[in-house]
């Protein structure tokens, strides 16, 4: 509250500032109109004197209230059951967009007291490490119209068999937030699903599926029917919707739309709203979960709220600032597996709760950096709970079995394996790049990004080899690809790293440029400023794109009987060489 409370005293002062000069432009264009000089005069002092009135009543903005600033602004403030609400006038996306975009832009100042208008650089090519933007996707110059007589019939625009692979497609192509993905797709057999919650699944899988899953479905100008559909919900969900678990699932897609073609900053405006309908509701608290009748009814409730924190802690990726939910805030437990629950439901269970264990030790990290003066103080407590994370992953979830994993084993359990690990060695990175180029970072964070680049090396050949193909789920991931990258860069042109480090460094940078090349993800671009950038960089340092590293050389090597010789996959003595074969019913966590 008082992080938002300072917020508020920011956008007030914005907005005087903001009105000022708005009102100044104002006169001195009206200024040159000589016909309407009298009227335009009397309507500026008229406008001075409301916006003096408004400034007066604010007082000084250091020490206005949220609920203060609220009422000043003319918009109600109710109580009931103890929580104060404010009612905005805010009623289309677009207003709500630009709102944020000028708190955005005060609270991040480019430039000091502008006397014209002027384009104000993207916050997510300035100020921050844009996964989708540094990719490059580019938006199409044709905008769909967002009223055409389409839109009012969505499910007119696909075949009957196409909509119905996409429906039993969808749920494995983002977060599961779909605790049975079978009894979905009965209610939709039976035409149980609304208009609205069709249109926000078709949004997001018909273009995803022509460029992940060509197998699947073949459809032409796909782009363009996916922002039918993307409009279609948008406008049926406006922005002030009654917040229900449907809705919340129906905006986690729009969000995953956005995300795909690279407007990140409305997939945040979305996954604001995702966030504000999950407070109202308690999805963060034992409270919102007192209404559920059966077990089933709780845990689908818990994985729409684990849904959009997940896109939530994505955020750190796209503007650089800690995710919007904090750890404290959160109450309730980790999604369950229940007793009935079939293969696929119980691996995308386990998915979801190794998913959600590592990523909430990856917010303390980062939370710890935020609160000032870095991680270098927690640096043992945090390994300590690293590798007792490792340490309790199952045998065969640990990275000597990367070249193990099954190809039909369901695409869960795989994720389960790559996923985790993934973002367990970007821990390693987060925790230990700041530090950079200390020696034990150095080591520490080389030694990650190697088991990155083998870890996703495995993942794709392993999912070619299956009867999914590629794995879709990368795209969550490029940013710890890109995260890799940057490791290898520093490491092949800063000083203090060992010639075999700078050579392997080069070397794996080849590597990463041909395998991001072979991805749907790379054919999905119209141009990708990646590859541009990978390509300049191995120019100007002379790295042939088909360098080989030697896989026989390990100079990263600093416990031998730890996996991999690597510290951060140390075990405890007793479990060191422990070969347990693979048991798919043993629990994760």
């Amino acid at each position: 509250m008082d992080d938002m409370q300072a917020n508020v005293a920011q956008l007030v002062a914005a907005f005087g500032q903001l009105q000022r000069e708005h009102y100044e432009i104002a006169r001195l264009v009206r200024k040159n109109n000589a016909e309407d000089t009298t009227i335009t005069k009397q309507k500026e002092r008229e406008r001075e004197g409301e916006e003096e009135q408004l400034l007066a009543s604010l007082g000084d903005s250091s020490r206005v209230s949220l609920l203060e600033w609220a009422m000043n602004t003319g918009w109600p403030v109710l109580e009931k059951d103890g929580i104060q609400s404010i009612y905005t006038n805010i009623r289309t996306l677009d207003a709500l967009s630009e709102a944020l975009r000028r708190a955005i832009q005060f609270t991040h100042p480019l430039r000091l007291n502008p006397t014209i208008k002027t384009v104000a650089p993207r916050v997510t090519n300035n100020l921050s490490f844009s996964v989708f933007e540094c990719l490059g996707r580019l938006q199409s110059a044709i905008r769909v119209p967002e009223h055409d007589h389409y839109s009012a019939n969505p499910d007119r625009l696909l075949e009957t068999n196409v909509m119905t692979r996409l429906v039993r497609q969808h749920h494995q192509c983002s977060f599961p937030i779909l605790v049975s993905p079978s009894r979905f797709e009965r209610h939709y057999s039976q035409d149980q699903l609304k208009s609205l919650v069709l249109s926000s699944i078709f949004s997001h899988s018909v273009p995803h599926a022509c460029i992940y899953h060509l197998n699947l479905v073949k459809i032409r100008d796909f782009r363009k029917l996916g922002e039918k559909f993307y409009n279609y919900s948008r406008n049926g969900l406006g922005v002030d919707e009654e917040p229900t678990l449907s809705n919340i699932h129906q905006r986690t897609i729009l969000i995953a739309y956005d995300l795909d073609i690279g407007r990140v900053q409305t997939a945040f405006l979305h996954l604001g709203i995702a966030i504000r309908n999950c407070l109202t509701l308690n999805l963060h608290r034992p409270e919102g979960y007192m209404h559920c009748k059966t077990a089933f009814e709780r845990e689908q409730a818990k994985r729409v709220f684990w849904a959009v924190w997940f896109f939530d802690s994505m955020v750190p990726h796209f503007f650089a600032q800690p995710p919007s939910i904090g750890l404290d805030v959160v109450k309730i437990d980790v999604p369950h597996i229940l007793s009935d629950f079939d293969q696929v439901e119980a691996d995308q269970t386990r998915f979801s709760i190794g998913l959600i264990c590592i990523r909430r030790l990856a917010a303390e990290i980062g939370e710890a950096e935020n609160r000032g003066g870095g991680t270098g103080s927690l640096l043992g407590t945090f390994e300590e709970h690293l590798l007792d994370f490792y340490h309790n992953l199952a045998p065969y979830n640990r990275y000597p079995y990367a070249d193990r994993v099954s190809s039909s084993s369901t695409i869960w359990a795989r994720r389960s394996f790559f996923c985790i690990l993934l973002d367990y060695c970007q821990c390693w990175i987060t925790l230990y790049q700041p530090l950079l180029p200390s020696p034990t970072a150095i080591l520490r964070t080389s030694q990650a990004a190697v088991a990155m680049t083998k870890l996703f090396d495995a993942w794709f050949r392993i999912s070619a080899q299956s009867a999914d193909g590629f794995d879709c789920f990368f795209r969550p991931y490029l940013y710890h690809f890109m995260s890799i990258i940057q490791i290898f860069k520093v490491n092949a042109t800063e000083p203090g790293r060992a010639p075999p480090l700078v050579q392997q460094s080069r070397c794996y940078l080849s590597k990463l440029l041909r395998m991001y090349r072979k991805t749907p993800t790379y054919y999905s671009f119209e141009k990708s400023q990646l590859e541009q950038s990978l390509l300049m960089f191995m120019d100007t340092h002379h790295i042939p794109l088909t360098d080989v590293c030697p896989e026989d050389i390990d100079i990263l090597e600093d416990n031998p009987a730890a996996d991999g010789g690597w510290n951060i996959f140390s075990l405890p003595e007793e479990e060191q060489g422990d070969e347990e074969p693979p048991d798919q019913d043993m629990e994760y966590f």
